[in-house]
C-alpha cells in the first residue's frame, strides 16, 4: 500500500472524472456513475487531507467513513457548501442503484451524477487552493510580526530606547 497523500487522490479524482466523462459519452450509463461517485470519493479524501483529518497513516477506508467526515469535518465546519455534502451522498445513491441494480441508470440520471462530481472536484479543488493561500499569507503575515516584535524588543530594551539617554 502507497502513503498517498491529499494531491495524489486529487489527480485520482480528475482521473476518474475523465473516465466518467467518457463512459458517459460512450451511453455507458453504470460506469459513468460508478466513476463519478469515486472521482468524488477521491476528492474528499484529497480535502480531507487538506485540513489535516486523514494522513497517509490514518486513512478513512470505508465508503462511508469519507462521507461522513466530509459532513462533519468540511461542511459543519464551514468550509464548503452544505450542496457538496448532499451532491455526494445522491450521486454515492446513484452508484450503488448502478453497480447492484439489475437495470442502467437513464442516460439523464448518469449525465447528472456526471454533472455533480465536476462541480463537487472544482469546489474541493477552490477550497484546496484558498487553504493553501491563506497559509501562505498567514506565513508572511508571521514573517512580518517577527520582524517587528523583533524591533519592539529592541526598542524595549533599556538604553535603546530613545528617551533612555
Amino acid at each position: 500500500m502507497s502513503r498517498a497523500g491529499g494531491a495524489d487522490y486529487l489527480g485520482k479524482s480528475e482521473r476518474a472524472l475523465d473516465e466518467a466523462r467518457l463512459l458517459l459519452r460512450e451511453g455507458k450509463t453504470e460506469g459513468a456513475c460508478n466513476r463519478a461517485y469515486y472521482a468524488m470519493h477521491d476528492a474528499a479524501h484529497a480535502a480531507l487531507f487538506a485540513v489535516g483529518y486523514e494522513t497517509p497513516d490514518a486513512l478513512v477506508r470505508t465508503h462511508h467513513g469519507p462521507i461522513a467526515a466530509f459532513g462533519k469535518e468540511l461542511v459543519l465546519g464551514g468550509k464548503i457548501h452544505a450542496d457538496f455534502g448532499r451532491a455526494f451522498n445522491k450521486v454515492q445513491d446513484m452508484r450503488l442503484l448502478a453497480d447492484y441494480d439489475a437495470e442502467p441508470p437513464e442516460p439523464e440520471a448518469a449525465k447528472s451524477a456526471v454533472v455533480l462530481a465536476e462541480a463537487f472536484v472544482a469546489a474541493v479543488r477552490g477550497m484546496i487552493a484558498g487553504l493553501k493561500s491563506r497559509l501562505r499569507e498567514s506565513a508572511v503575515n508571521a514573517r512580518r510580526w517577527r520582524i517587528k516584535s523583533d524591533i519592539l524588543a529592541a526598542i524595549a530594551e533599556p538604553g535603546l530606547r530613545p528617551d533612555a539617554a
